[in-house]
């Protein structure tokens, strides 16, 4: 399903569960967490052509740690979790344009300094 944001529009929240994997055909998204202090850390960014989701939350149905934001306007084709499973099962040659956040690893336990 395409989706547009706008820059400083938010794709996910921290507390959200995960319902799309999001390629980005156009624009930037920034993926964070906010430690106990308020401090932000960015875990990645998504530049055109990557594909960006906290796939644990998005294969788990568990509330995700991450804030994703599109740092400017941004094109975006969300997949819902089993559409992105079958795509990445069909495809296995496609490069894998992702980072942490898709790979399953859980993010840093980070507290603030």
């Amino acid at each position: 399903m395409p989706r547009s944001l706008r820059a400083g529009a938010f794709l996910q929240r921290a507390g959200d569960v995960t319902r799309h994997a999001a390629f980005v055909a156009r624009g930037c998204l920034r993926n964070y967490v906010i430690d106990d202090k308020g401090k932000e850390h960015i875990v990645q960014f998504a530049p055109e052509t990557w594909w960006l989701a906290d796939a644990v939350s998005l294969r788990e149905r568990t509330p995700s740690p991450y804030f994703i934001e599109a740092i400017e306007d941004s094109e975006l084709l969300l997949l819902d979790g089993p559409s992105h499973q079958r795509s990445s099962t069909a495809f296995p040659a496609m490069p894998p344009r992702s980072a942490t956040a898709c790979s399953g690893t859980p993010p840093p336990r980070i507290s603030g300094s």
